[in-house]
Order: structure tokens, then C-alpha cells, then sequence
């Protein structure tokens, strides 16, 4: 899956999902955790 920011760049995979949760309402902690370095490592 690939998504585009509002900045024009590209999001890939996990990252993807990372920006669709930052923007969907509620989600906005669940994009904080799957953002640390070791989440995205599992």
C-alpha cells in the first residue's frame, strides 16, 4: 500500500498505515505507537 502526505511525499507499507491513522479520528494514538522504531522493527 503506498499513500500520499500532504506534503507531496510517499508513504510505503507499515508508513502508509502510520499517515491513514493519523488522520482517521481515534486513531491518533494507535499511529504514535506503531511509530517507535521497535514496533516498526516487529
Amino acid at each position: 500500500m503506498h499513500v500520499r502526505r500532504t506534503d507531496g511525499s510517499i508513504a510505503a507499507e507499515v508508513g502508509a498505515f502510520i499517515e491513514i491513522w493519523k488522520t482517521l479520528p481515534g486513531y491518533g494514538p494507535l499511529a504514535k505507537i506503531a511509530s517507535f522504531k521497535f514496533v516498526l522493527f516487529l
